[in-house]
């Protein structure tokens, strides 16, 4: 019983991140956005920090991939 559970919280975390990718997104860049370390290299380079639901949700996805993959070898 206890090898389905590793892989169970691994696809209810990827489940969850999937579900709330937009809340993560906005997060992450809030945080990114408060604590630039150099001012001048953003302004330079014209730097925008923006972090896309969709790249959220695709590391939700394999996160739920191999949770499924754990699932099958678990049998």
């Amino acid at each position: 019983m206890k090898h389905f559970l590793g892989p169970t919280i691994g696809l209810f975390i990827g489940l969850s991140i999937i579900l709330f990718r937009k809340i993560i997104a906005a997060l992450l860049e809030n945080s990114y956005e408060k604590f630039p370390k150099y001012n001048d290299g953003i302004k330079t380079f014209k730097i925008r920090f923006k972090v896309r639901p969709a790249f959220i949700a695709i590391l939700g996805l394999l996160i739920s991939v191999f949770s499924i993959i754990g699932f099958i070898n678990a049998w």
